[in-house]
């Protein structure tokens, strides 16, 4: 090698590293939360409790993190439903069940307490959305 060569490769090595662009806050990652089932109006006709608590929507964690569902709501399209949820804390990797009628909340449970079907069984769309009105799930079935 040639003393210019040498000179050279010693000038770089004395160089400072140069860091990689330096992000001050990375975004938080997505809820995961989503709407795995959905069963429109209940058995029969009737509009009975036990009826209306046959419908139901399941939503599932499928995150590895906590999520605070507070502020969050559910609805629907065709009856122009919407339920808004307290302070329920969906644990990763658990589901929650919606039902329409009345009934006491549980950890698994929650209960709008309508006196009326919310989704309809020939068609309709369920939406989730997180607190600051963000479309976290959609679920469709049917057609007009």
């Amino acid at each position: 090698m040639t003393t210019a060569a040498v000179a050279a490769i010693a000038a770089s090595a004395a160089l400072p590293a140069v860091a990689a662009p330096h992000t001050p806050h990375a975004p938080a990652p997505r809820p995961a939360v989503a709407i795995t089932k959905v069963r429109a109006e209940g058995p029969g006709t009737s509009r009975s409790a036990r009826s209306l608590d046959a419908e139901t929507v399941t939503l599932t964690n499928e995150g590895r993190t906590s999520v605070n569902l507070k502020g969050w709501t559910l609805s629907d399209t065709a009856l122009r439903h919407t339920y808004r949820f307290g302070n329920v804390v969906l644990r990763a990797h658990q589901s929650v069940v919606v039902h329409t009628g009345p009934g006491r909340n549980t950890a698994r449970d929650l209960y709008q307490g309508s006196r009326g079907y919310v989704f309809s069984k020939r068609f309709d769309t369920a939406t989730l959305r997180d607190n600051h009105g963000k479309v976290e799930s959609v679920k469709v079935w049917g057609h007009r």
